[in-house]
Formats: C-alpha cells, sequence, structure tokens
C-alpha cells in the first residue's frame, strides 16, 4: 500500500534536514578544482558524481577564480587546469547535498568528461551566499594536497577522495 520507489543515490530523511545542513535542489554553488587541461566555461555540461548520485551538471555561471597565494577573488570567464573557482551548477534533477566542511561525502564532488570519461575538477559545495562561504573546506583540501603530483590526484577515486580526507 504505502510504497516508496527507491534506487541508487536516493536519500531517505526524517526531522528538520534544513536545519541539519542538508540542501536539496538542481542548484548546486561550489568551488570547483580544474584537474584537467580542457578549459571549464559557462554552458558545458559534464556528469557530476556526488556521494553515489551520478547526475549530469550545466555550468551555469563562474562567479570567479581564487588566488591560491591570497584566497582573493578574481574574476574569471573560465577556469583552466590547475585553478580554482566558485562556480554555479545547474543539475537535471535534485540532490541532497551539505556544505564540504559538513560533510565530505555530501559536500565532495567530482565533474566527468560525458564523452571521455576523465575526471575534469574535484568540487566542494558551498552555500549559496557569499556571505556566508567559509574557507575551511578548500584550505583544508589544499593543505592536504600539498606533497602529490598532478598524476596522483587524477589517479584518486570519488571513494578515496572521502577517505583519503579523513571521513
Amino acid at each position: 500500500e504505502d510504497e516508496v520507489d527507491l534506487s541508487r543515490g536516493d536519500m531517505i530523511v526524517s526531522g528538520d534536514y534544513v536545519r541539519a545542513g542538508l540542501q536539496v535542489g538542481q542548484v548546486l554553488h561550489v568551488h570547483l578544482l580544474i584537474t584537467d587541461s580542457v578549459k571549464v566555461s559557462v554552458g558545458q555540461t559534464y556528469w557530476l558524481r556526488l556521494g553515489t548520485t551520478h547526475v549530469q551538471a550545466r555550468i551555469d555561471a563562474i562567479d570567479h577564480q581564487i588566488d591560491i597565494e591570497t584566497f582573493n577573488a578574481v574574476p574569471a570567464s573560465e577556469l583552466e587546469m590547475n585553478k580554482i573557482g566558485r562556480v554555479r551548477l545547474v543539475l537535471d534533477r535534485p540532490v541532497a547535498s551539505m556544505r564540504f566542511d559538513h560533510s565530505v561525502t555530501l559536500g565532495g564532488l567530482i565533474l566527468i568528461d560525458r564523452i571521455s570519461n576523465q575526471t575534469i575538477a574535484f568540487g566542494f559545495v558551498q552555500p549559496a551566499s557569499r556571505s556566508a562561504e567559509p574557507k575551511r573546506g578548500l584550505s583544508l583540501f589544499l593543505s592536504r594536497l600539498r606533497g602529490l603530483s598532478e598524476s596522483q590526484i587524477r589517479l584518486l577515486q570519488p571513494r578515496h577522495l572521502s577517505l583519503w580526507l579523513g571521513h
């Protein structure tokens, strides 16, 4: 009688999920670390893997690039390899996520090229409001990457990324 149709990647929550920090929607504000030689720009579409969820994501806007020396925002229309920027993604269906500094599993994601299946970028879910934007998650990730070569970073799989960051 009261059947619920669930599939891999779906999430069941109870109580006040918003108060618990869970975000559900088709728009994600993320920091992206570009790991491929392909430049990322507005309008491009990728596969997005967040936890066990696999959806299509379109780059809707690039808010800015982040200077890794000062953490200041720098205007940008595209992001290239080894650059970090704040991006707004529009997804083909709603997903559950959390800020990266609250949950590595629900806050860390990867973007995958739809044709080559190459990992294009690592992403970190951020709050929608820039004024509420913490730098802790980004700083944590950058400090953990020190000492790894580009090829070692590319070999990381999503499940390894979660474990590797101390989850």
